[in-house]
């Protein structure tokens, strides 16, 4: 079988992608290095959740030293308060990129991919040009594949194999908005049961709510405590 050297961000997101690998015939090599991963103790964490898939799915790893940055990080960190998601991402996703397309050539692959295209929060068209531009100075092919459509599976093999899903991109700003976003969320759902409330306090659900009819709710787990987007621990998940 072929192999590829497959950039991967996080332990969720492997999930699908290295089955989709093997399916086409080619046998991914992970590789974790993610600089823009802040702390390092959520980097650590993520690390250990793709040991643990690692493990059960046998999947070779290769893991980059957290090193000191290099100048070219330490200007994209420096920029980050100030930064938009348009500035800051097209960034990181070309270091990240440059360094796998680097790695591919000195570790002997032929080419590379990332497990970045798992997730429809991503921008997939800076993925791709990001790639296709790391592979062009590093000699080596830069293979895209769409995997967006499997995204969800992710949720039930991450359930399954009791990994950490980070509830953030990557970095500090990152956290932040994804933070602001889900207290959004919080603050309409909670505007929707309020003008679902009768005259007399108690709550009016919807017609076609299916919990009425005692089965679980969209977003429930087997144990029915735990809401869409959350882990085994509890985590919310968006993209990674």
């Amino acid at each position: 079988m072929d192999s590829l050297l497959l950039h991967i961000c996080c332990g969720p997101c492997a999930t699908v992608a290295v089955p989709a690998w093997r399916e086409r015939g080619l046998e991914p090599a992970g590789w974790f290095h993610n600089p823009n991963i802040q702390p390092a103790a959520e980097a650590e964490r993520r690390l250990e959740s793709l040991r643990r898939y690692g493990r059960a799915a046998g999947l070779e790893l290769v893991v980059e030293d957290r090193s000191p940055a290099s100048a070219s990080w330490d200007a994209w960190l420096s920029g980050l308060a100030e930064a938009s998601p348009e500035e800051r991402c097209p960034v990181c996703l070309g270091l990240r990129l440059d360094a796998a397309a680097a790695a591919a050539a000195r570790l002997g692959f032929a080419r590379f991919s990332t497990t970045l295209s798992v997730s429809p929060w991503q921008r997939h068209d800076l993925i791709r040009a990001a790639g296709e531009a790391a592979a062009a100075a590093h000699a080596v092919a830069f293979v895209y594949l769409d995997l967006r459509e499997v995204y969800r599976e992710s949720y039930t093999e991450s359930r399954r194999l009791d990994l950490y899903r980070q509830p953030y991109c990557g970095c500090a700003a990152s956290k932040w908005e994804s933070w602001h976003q889900r207290a959004a969320r919080r603050r309409a759902r909670a505007a929707v049961v309020a003008a679902g409330q009768s005259a007399d306090g108690r709550l009016e659900p919807p017609e076609d709510d299916q919990r009425s009819h005692g089965s679980r709710g969209e977003g429930q787990t087997s144990r029915g405590s735990r809401g869409k987007g959350q882990t085994s621990r509890g985590a919310p998940a968006e993209g990674p």
